[in-house]
């Protein structure tokens, strides 16, 4: 698994899983709160609606008190339940317009046995028997039931209580209420919070504000029972909470996406630079230890890179220190084996020599003849000892390391250069300091490259610069030399090879020279490096270590 895999998974569990948490704790700290709510304003209404029916139902019990002593104190009430047939009429009539004065919408009058002696709500239920009504009335603990009332066209609901009055020995009970249906028992809701039904026939459900026994006096059903109950709206809180989780879900996709892209750039900023440096470091071997790691960041990965470069400049100097003690080894193996070859061509002139000197003092005369003899000897000798001077001569001679001026080794190459299509240029800063090296093998290194710059021409019109300067600070400041060319650049799958021993693209070249031109820079101590874009152009860049 990569570290941009992991910090992207890291940032993830960061970001959601607080989110995720926070967001499972306020939908449910906001549901207990919406039901507790909705149970605090259910039981409030609860409370109301017991006691508008509470004053509703002494209202209607005064009214009734009423209506029975005025009736009890008429003497044509008493003509009438006497039997008087005039008084009778009076009677009949009577229900009406005193249930509309008392604010009623139901009232009856019934004797002793239950029979219906005046009807205010419908005339013609006059001396219609209405056995158990007054009963069922009385069982209610509160003094109450709901009746469905005949009328003529059809039902009354209505909310009633009972009232009793005597005339001589006889006892009447007066009956009355008002109307209850679904629109008066709706009017106690609050908006879409909490609702208020009347249901009748079933059993009382939770949240039940008030109960009473039932009579259908239309349909002659058994009694059962009826009752208001006040409930808060379930779906107005499964509104709320879907409308959070729909808001949580935006929230989290927002999250990731947000957490993703933070991890995308910090994955491009964290991990693409220690990329460069695993791959600037993958290319270091005791033959390229030419790879640069300078950089001016701040932060931990310059440290890094700093660490790494100065890492690879004691490497550097360790391979220069090691380079060295094989080439004095191998001098020393030179020298013995110059010793070795030079004995064996002195050896047959010692002995031509001492022979020409012992005939010269034995026999003066016979000297030229014997030189004439030995001279072939003597030829060879000399021969095979300029030949062995001339192959001893081939090899590199030691570096001399000894402070040099860098501009004027440009101006040396610049004016060795022979004329042809390529302008040579030398850009050379102010005040650049000497530095530590063999001047004739820093020519050597330049004229390498210049003459690669000029021959990449092929013989088109070009420019090549040399320039100097001083790059970096101290303790990592550096001489730079750079070797620039307009020619045709280099494709990129050439570069990482382009130091190579065998690495040539010339017909008749055996790609030595810019393996030679890296060892020579390793062994000053310093870096070398190529830049080059396809059609236009390529840069080696030389740094060194200044006096």
């Amino acid at each position: 698994m990569t570290f941009r895999i992991r910090l992207t998974i890291a940032l993830i569990l960061l970001g959601l899983v607080p989110l995720a948490g926070v967001g499972l704790a306020i939908r449910a700290e906001m549901a207990t709160r919406l039901e507790e709510q909705a149970a605090a304003r259910t039981t409030a209404l609860v409370g109301i609606v017991r006691q508008d029916f509470a004053t509703a139902r002494e209202a209607t019990r005064a009214r009734l008190a009423a209506l029975g002593a005025e009736l009890a104190a008429d003497s044509r009430f008493r003509l009438a339940v006497g039997g008087d047939p005039s008084a009778r009429r009076w009677l009949l009539d009577w229900a009406a317009p005193a249930m509309r004065l008392a604010g009623l919408d139901l009232l009856e009058v019934l004797d002793s046995a239950q029979r219906i002696v005046s009807s205010g709500h419908f005339r013609n239920e006059y001396d219609r028997p209405e056995p158990g009504l007054v009963d069922l009335i009385r069982s209610d603990s509160a003094g109450e039931a709901l009746v469905s009332a005949r009328l003529a066209d059809g039902a009354l609901p209505a909310l009633v209580t009972v009232d009793a009055f005597r005339v001589g020995d006889r006892r009447f009970a007066i009956v009355g209420g008002t109307r209850l249906d679904s629109a008066r028992v709706a009017r106690f809701a609050r908006g879409e919070e909490i609702t208020v039904a009347l249901t009748i026939g079933a059993p009382a459900p939770n949240g039940t504000a008030i109960q009473w026994p039932y009579l259908d006096a239309v349909s002659g059903a058994k009694p059962s029972r009826a009752a208001v109950t006040v409930a808060a709206n379930p779906e107005l809180a499964r509104s709320l909470v879907r409308r959070l989780d729909r808001w949580l879900t935006l929230a989290f996709g927002a999250s990731l996406v947000v957490a993703l892209a933070v991890a995308w750039w910090l994955g491009r900023v964290v991990a693409q630079p220690v990329i460069e440096l695993a791959g600037q470091a993958g290319r270091i071997d005791l033959d390229r230890l030419d790879v640069g790691f300078a950089t001016d960041r701040p932060d931990e990965l310059g440290v890094l890179a700093r660490g790494l470069d100065q890492m690879t400049n004691r490497l550097r100097l360790s391979a220069a220190r090691q380079r060295e003690a094989e080439r004095q080894a191998a001098v020393g193996d030179v020298a013995r084996q110059v010793n070795h070859d030079i004995k064996n061509g002195l050896a047959p002139l010692r002995h031509v020599l001492r022979h020409l000197g012992q005939t010269a003092e034995r026999e003066p005369a016979a000297v030229a003849a014997l030189y004439l003899e030995r001279r072939g000897t003597l030829e060879a000798s000399l021969e095979y000892l300029e030949q062995l001077a001339r192959r001893y001569a081939a090899l590199s001679p030691a570096l001399a390391a000894e402070p040099c001026d860098p501009a004027q080794v440009i101006a040396l190459v610049a004016r060795s250069t022979p004329p042809g299509s390529a302008v040579i240029e030398t850009r050379v800063a102010a005040e650049v300091p000497r530095v530590r090296a063999d001047a004739v093998v820093l020519r050597r290194i330049l004229e390498n490259l210049v003459t690669n710059a000029i021959e990449a021409f092929d013989g088109r019109a070009g420019r090549v610069l040399l320039s100097a300067a001083v790059v970096g600070v101290t303790p990592n400041r550096m001489v730079r030399l750079a070797v620039a060319d307009t020619g045709p650049g280099i494709p990129p799958e050439r570069l990482d090879r382009l130091f190579d021993r065998v690495a040539t693209t010339k017909p008749t070249g055996s790609g030595l020279g810019l393996s030679v031109v890296r060892r020579l820079v390793t062994d000053l101590g310093g870096t070398v490096r190529v830049e080059s874009t396809l059609g236009q152009g390529t840069t080696f860049t030389v740094d060194l270590p200044p006096t």
